[in-house]
């Protein structure tokens, strides 16, 4: 009896350890359990047109960008600011054509064939030598690979535009500090770089976008440069106003209601030719000539 006791409390122990063993089981479901599909999926399928032919855009290239930009609000139309063909391969015309438009997309290709560049959510402003912008900015490679690079938070070095000084970097970059640039072209608008710190291992990389070198040798020559608006500018109420106006006037031009054609306005021209400063040129005029009683 004693035996058959012990042979019953020795298997009832055994039943006690395989419990044990199989209440660590649920978890490990539990971990495996796939998460739902992000949202943004849906958001991404939305793919950018163009308003005119590009050099370096195709089908491919434009929906690999329009995967990686912020919103669908920067996936509508894309508008050309810039092209090194149809408005002279020169750094101040550039600076020209996409100063202060909006975001911008900017795009390079080296004499080695890479096809690279940046996307800048904040208006580019010349004359302005410091880094600026936010972390929607991204750099990427079209050529030979699609690759991106987002921005790592590690510093606020987004993007650069300057020309015209005697001691600070005249050009356009993206990322890194200065001569170590993610990529660059300086204001020859013939020569450019695309650099990093090294990690150790021989490796090198941009501490803004943790890219590695994008163009086909480190120090490069620029052969072409396309820039796209990807969402216009959001005009101050002032400015708003003011477009408003010049539309306006531009409109009353083409119905063939001139300015001198207005009553009182072929006065109001020689009055303002004589020194006199109207608020607004359609002003009722007999209110200029009661206020000089």
């Amino acid at each position: 009896m004693g035996n058959k006791q012990s042979t019953n409390n020795h298997h009832n122990h055994n039943h006690k350890h395989g419990e044990q063993v199989k209440v660590v089981e649920p978890p490990a479901v539990i971990v495996t359990t796939p998460p739902p599909p992000p949202t943004v999926i849906e958001e991404s399928k939305k793919i950018a047109t163009l308003n005119t032919e590009s050099s370096v855009l195709n089908e491919e290239t434009i929906k690999f960008l329009s995967k990686n930009m912020p919103g669908d609000g920067y996936r509508n139309q894309w508008h050309l600011l810039f092209s090194s063909t149809k408005h002279g391969h020169s750094y101040n015309r550039f600076c020209d054509h996409i100063n202060d438009k909006g975001s911008t997309i900017v795009i390079v290709k080296d004499g080695g064939g890479n096809i690279f560049g940046g996307f800048a959510d904040e208006p580019w402003k010349p004359k302005y030598p410091k880094f600026y912008g936010n972390a929607k900015n991204f750099v990427f490679k079209l050529n030979p690979t699609l690759e991106v690079y987002k921005a790592t938070g590690k510093d606020n070095n987004y993007q650069y535009l300057n020309e015209g000084t005697s001691t600070l970097y005249n050009g356009v970059a993206f990322g890194g500090v200065q001569y170590l640039y993610g990529w660059c072209i300086d204001d020859s608008f013939d020569y450019g770089h695309s650099k990093g710190t090294e990690d150790g291992s021989g490796k090198e990389f941009s501490s803004t976008y943790f890219n590695p070198p994008l163009s086909s040798t480190r120090d490069f020559k620029c052969v072409y440069v396309e820039v796209w608006m990807v969402k216009e500018r959001v005009l101050t109420e002032e400015e708003q106003l003011e477009r408003d106006y010049q539309e306006a006037r531009k409109k009353k031009k083409v119905t063939g209601g001139g300015l001198l054609r207005d009553e009182d306005n072929a006065e109001k021209v020689i009055m303002t030719l004589m020194g006199h400063n109207f608020s607004e040129f359609n002003e009722d005029l007999s209110k200029e000539k009661s206020g000089k009683k």
